[in-house]
């Protein structure tokens, strides 16, 4: 098989295993998002025991759960937006010494 063809499988597995990564850092970001605000809005007696942070007969709202959540989903968002934008060719721009008529030849 041609050098070529072996590249094109290549590229093609990581640009697919690009998108598993992308797709779980959404999905798990977002989650974490949402259990932000969970936490943020909920006093702990109130939230389920499967979470950590359950203190039954207390009024106390984890603000310290609330905030690690928020930054581990927004570091999963930024990681997505890096990931993506790595190897992304920028559109062609017109050169700065043209004035406009001359860019409208082009």
């Amino acid at each position: 098989m041609p050098y070529n063809v072996h590249m094109a499988f290549i590229k093609s597995v990581f640009n697919f295993l690009r998108l598993i990564i992308t797709m779980a850092a959404v999905l798990i970001g977002v989650a974490c998002l949402a259990l932000a605000y969970f936490y943020y809005s909920t006093p702990s007696d109130l939230l389920p025991p499967i979470l950590t942070g359950h203190i039954p007969d207390s009024g106390e709202t984890y603000y310290r759960h609330a905030f690690a959540s928020l930054g581990i989903g927004i570091a999963l968002l930024i990681f997505t937006w890096m990931l993506n934008s790595i190897g992304r060719k920028k559109p062609m721009q017109a050169p700065d010494n043209l004035t406009a008529s001359e860019t409208l030849k082009l």
